[in-house]
């Protein structure tokens, strides 16, 4: 799969070694979306040209993926549901990173806060 430069896996159950070798054979890799894909715990995708990542799963699987620019994590908007009278975000940004998007589903978040190393941002 050497020229594959978008992947989709949804369902599926795989250890986080088969994801990893997966990934590092498609060398042009610039999108992945992991959709409820199960047994996944700590996963390390170290590819170059890895730029897309998208993470919807149950819990919280620690990621490593230093190339990502764009990160798509909807499970957070099914976490924010669980408390639809919340009225403060808070965010920590972490060194380096120089974008943030954020996109508010509640009608009752009158705000957010983002923090990072060298600058605060109050929304």
């Amino acid at each position: 799969m050497k020229s594959l430069q978008t992947l989709c896996l949804r369902h599926v159950r795989s250890d986080d070694s088969t994801i990893e070798n997966l990934v590092s054979g498609c060398p042009l890799l610039e999108k992945l979306s992991l959709i409820r894909c199960y047994c996944l715990q700590k996963l390390n995708l170290a590819s170059p040209n890895l730029k897309y990542l998208k993470v919807f799963h149950e819990t919280d699987p620690d990621i490593s993926s230093p190339n990502i620019k764009i990160l798509g994590l909807p499970f957070v908007s099914n976490l924010l549901r669980r408390y639809p009278f919340l009225e403060m975000l808070e965010i920590q940004v972490h060194p380096g990173h120089t974008e943030l998007m954020i996109c508010f589903i509640s009608k009752h978040i009158q705000g957010a806060y983002v923090m990072s190393e060298g600058f605060q941002l109050s929304l």
